[in-house]
């Protein structure tokens, strides 16, 4: 299940998702920041999985604090509305337990109809 983002985005403004990661303990709960090993992708997706602005796959570089920015057509509404979005962000990282353990993890976020905008 997606984790819901309050704040809706501006149709066709800008809006940055800042991704933390953190590895969880099952005994007690604490969390540890890790860095995802080189090769972390998200995509941008409406409610069928169908990507958005051509945003499937985008590398970026890995680090414990990861900013997605999405502008433009990322925020563009095709007509009806309201309009949800989906990023998905995919990767692995290596652990004191083991190696190549999997990232997968996705958010979700409305999109606010702005009136007469072009």
């Amino acid at each position: 299940m997606a984790t819901k983002i309050s704040t809706k985005a501006q149709e066709g403004s800008t809006f940055m998702i800042m991704v933390d990661f953190f590895e969880v303990s099952s005994e007690n709960g604490e969390r540890t920041p890790i860095t995802p090993n080189p090769g972390l992708k998200w995509s941008l997706t409406d409610n069928n999985g169908t990507a958005i602005n051509n945003r499937s796959n985008v590398v970026v570089d890995s680090a414990e604090s990861v900013p997605i920015i999405l502008s433009g057509l990322d925020l563009a509404i095709p007509g009806a509305y309201p309009v949800e979005r989906y990023v998905t962000v995919e990767g692995t990282y290596n652990s004191v337990f083991s190696d190549n353990l999997p990232i997968k993890e996705q958010v979700s976020f409305q999109i606010e109809n702005l009136v007469a905008i072009s």
